[in-house]
């Protein structure tokens, strides 16, 4: 058994289109399981098995948390928070990721509010650096 390689492969019977938003940031949930893909607030790390994958790695990061750190799935199955002063900002793990031979998907939504500092492995080169703490800009809460 292994993890999806992409999550595109989630069916809507195995999760809700809720579970692609991170409760810390203000974005909208998608209408549609297809739609949570590219506006997921996560990023993915693909192709892994539980089998053969050691604990330490990332399967899932949340990059909505300010420049104080982030919230991850590890492979081990825990959930941790990890702060920016312990390697938590979410481009070092992502360079980590890609020191260690890991691919990863940004969705378009992540890679817009980070103003492409974060994004896919395989554009990895591309991204916008900076050494200032990385701040998501998510759309201001609707007012009803």
């Amino acid at each position: 058994t292994s993890y999806p390689a992409h999550l595109a492969l989630l069916g809507s019977n195995d999760v809700s289109v809720r579970m692609f938003v991170c409760p810390k940031s203000d974005n909208q949930y998608p209408a549609t399981q297809p739609a949570a893909i590219e506006l997921s607030d996560y990023i993915y790390t693909q192709n892994l098995s539980p089998a053969t994958t050691p604990a330490g790695v990332p399967i899932i990061i949340c990059p909505y948390h300010g420049a104080g750190g982030v919230n991850y799935l590890d492979s081990d199955h825990s959930t941790r928070w990890l702060m920016a002063s312990e390697g938590g900002r979410p481009e070092d793990m992502l360079q980590d990721l890609i020191d260690r031979g890991y691919s990863f998907h940004v969705s378009a939504r992540v890679e817009e509010q980070s103003g492409g500092r974060l994004c896919s492995s395989d554009r990895w080169h591309l991204r916008t650096k900076s050494d200032t703490p990385l701040q998501m800009k998510t759309p201001k809460p609707r007012r009803r």
